[in-house]
């Protein structure tokens, strides 16, 4: 009989500790991790762009009212008391023309139904990926959507895969592995920041026409913009071009020289970089920098 009670025991300890370990195995295999607003651009946009309101609050309203549409003054200046940070992504190839958004601040998911409500022009659907499903808000070919409490994710309606199919996928498997110009991003604080892999998109739209060929060899360009304490209208603006070799800097120096004219910057090279162009003190108007982002 003490024989039997003492198997029946241990068997009710065995099964208490199995529960335990599976219990625990379960919440490891289930951890979420945190997903930083950058890693949902991913890598392959032509441009991005990093806006901290305190770098420039007013520019960081134009982009609210340019992809959310006609939104009311109220739920605009709410937006705006709980925006901190906006960072962009956009593509624009013979596909046509595609933007990511992410937004980050002191966002409540519940806030999503309130702002991005039916008589206020959206359409809501639900979408599924990877296990969990979510509310988005669809107007004027874009979509909005809360995944989780503080950021919103805005991107083109006809994006595939969805920036959702890459928030699940960040919040199960981890942080990316950023290259250095993610980095110079997430720093951007008192000023604008923007970085291209494919510099030809930004130049254009950055300087406007000028009759001059700007296709000047380029590998990457990034940049920052300053509020312009003179003149309210305008950034001041410094630009560092990377050439895809030293033989291109000379000629590209002359001709961003001739298109930049109207500005009069300050071109340099860099000494220890042969590849490396510097244009600084650049005077651009605030909507040649919202021009990038337009639809």
């Amino acid at each position: 009989m003490k024989k039997s009670s003492f198997i029946k025991r241990l068997s009710v300890l065995l099964g208490a500790v199995s529960l335990i370990i599976l219990l625990f195995s379960c919440q490891s295999a289930s951890k979420a991790f945190e997903v930083r607003p950058l890693d949902l651009l991913g890598t392959e946009n032509d441009v991005f762009i990093s806006v901290p309101k305190s770098g420039d609050g007013e520019f960081l309203k134009s982009i609210i009212l340019e992809y959310a549409g006609e939104i009311s003054e109220k739920d605009l200046q709410t937006l705006i008391s709980r925006v901190d940070h906006i960072y962009c992504g956009v593509s624009e190839n013979k596909r046509g023309f595609s933007i990511q958004g992410v937004v980050s601040g002191n966002i409540p998911k519940v806030f999503a139904s309130n702002i991005f409500s039916a008589k206020k022009g959206f359409s809501k659907m639900e979408y599924k990926t990877g296990g969990s499903g979510f509310d988005v808000y669809l107007k004027d070919s874009m979509n909005f959507v809360i995944p989780e409490n503080n950021l919103i994710c805005i991107y083109s309606a006809s994006e595939t895969p969805s920036m959702l199919d890459t928030y699940v996928s960040l919040k199960t498997s981890g942080p990316l592995e950023l290259d250095d110009y993610f980095a110079f991003l997430e720093k951007a604080d008192k000023d604008i920041r923007f970085y291209s892999p494919n510099p030809a998109v930004i130049l254009s739209k950055l300087i406007g026409y000028t009759g001059i060929n700007l296709n000047l060899n380029l590998s990457w360009i990034e940049g920052t913009f300053f509020e312009n304490t003179e003149n309210q209208e305008y950034y001041s603006t410094d630009i560092t071009l990377c050439f895809e070799s030293s033989k291109y800097v000379k000629a590209g120096k002359v001709l961003l020289g001739m298109a930049l004219s109207f500005a009069s910057p300050e071109v340099s090279g860099d000494d220890e970089n042969p590849n490396i162009l510097y244009v600084k003190n650049l005077k651009l108007k605030k909507k040649q920098l919202l021009r990038i982002l337009n639809k």
